[in-house]
């Protein structure tokens, strides 16, 4: 694959990543480093200080990566007028048609692939906090007392827990006060 294909991809992952506010793969260490420091308000400040020397990174590597496609841009046009110049003008129109069509389908590959990633880059705190959450719903019931009080206290609690879509019951559990 060209330079110039990866590039694009490059700066389209970038661009993405600058604009939902995620942090790319590749500065996720600097997130995660832990400074020892025991102040709430210090403590919040490294890490907005974080925050930003990643946004400024960010930026300074989209400035980058279009400084350097304007650069291969340009030798590509100097390359076209070349290949124009010595070959006759169907040869010419014949390859560069091949290039185009290689282009647009690796563009689509490559365009998937970073897709991809910029999905498990949103997903994985979502998907990590509703995968270890399970709902527990508590029933009680009330049996009327054997021997004909008025007294409705309850005698017994019946205890349902649903887990991972499994019922459990504990029956007859005895409440003595």
């Amino acid at each position: 694959m060209n330079r110039n294909l990866k590039l694009r991809i490059r700066i389209l992952f970038l661009k993405t990543c600058f604009r939902e506010h995620l942090v790319p793969c590749h500065l996720i260490k600097l997130l995660k480093y832990k400074i020892n420091i025991h102040d709430r308000s210090a403590k919040y400040s490294i890490e907005k200080l974080k925050q930003n020397f990643i946004h400024k990174l960010l930026r300074v590597e989209l400035k980058d990566s279009y400084k350097y496609l304007a650069h291969l841009q340009y030798e590509l046009f100097r390359n076209y007028r070349n290949i124009n110049s010595i070959f006759p003008h169907d040869i010419c129109d014949s390859f560069f048609r091949r290039q185009e069509f290689i282009f647009a389908r690796n563009w689509y590959q490559e365009s998937v692939r970073i897709n991809r990633k910029i999905e498990t880059l949103i997903r994985p705190a979502t998907h990590y906090k509703c995968k270890y959450i399970s709902n527990i719903t508590y029933g009680l019931t009330i049996t009327e007392p054997q021997n004909n009080d008025t007294d409705f206290t309850p005698s017994k609690i019946e205890k349902i827990f649903i887990k991972d879509d499994n019922i459990i019951n504990s029956n007859n559990v005895n409440t003595s006060h």
